[in-house]
């Protein structure tokens, strides 16, 4: 949801569903799930917003997200659609730590200065 609401563009469950690859019940299930824990703003038939909560989440996750996916397709060298698709597999698994030194990894191996701090902890 972070990546579609900073395109500008709206959040809508069949958008979800079609990113997702499934049902737009499940979607409604989900999404009524995130509202309830306070991540997301969702009544039926509205578009779904982000709080400031789960925009929180949200941005953490991408970090974690975009590191994974450099690290599987610029370092383990495999192609986008197979890097993206095992960096969602395992972007929730990993510790943040795990996350970070993946990070330095990329960093020394592509000779990058300032490794940026994808746990928010500086």
């Amino acid at each position: 949801m972070v990546i579609i609401e900073s395109g500008g563009e709206k959040i809508t469950v069949s958008r979800l569903a079609s990113m997702m690859g499934i049902s737009k019940p499940s979607v409604v299930e989900l999404l009524q799930r995130l509202s309830s824990r306070g991540y997301i703003t969702y009544e039926r038939y509205r578009l779904v917003k982000l709080r400031p909560k789960g925009r929180k989440v949200g941005v953490h996750v991408y970090k974690h997200h975009s590191v994974l996916l450099r690290f599987i397709r610029d370092v383990l060298g495999a192609g986008e659609e197979r890097a993206e698709k095992e960096a969602c597999k395992v972007e929730h698994l990993l510790s943040c730590d795990t996350i970070m030194r993946i990070q330095r990894l990329i960093d020394g191996r592509l000779n990058l200065k300032g490794t940026e701090d994808v746990c928010g902890s500086k």
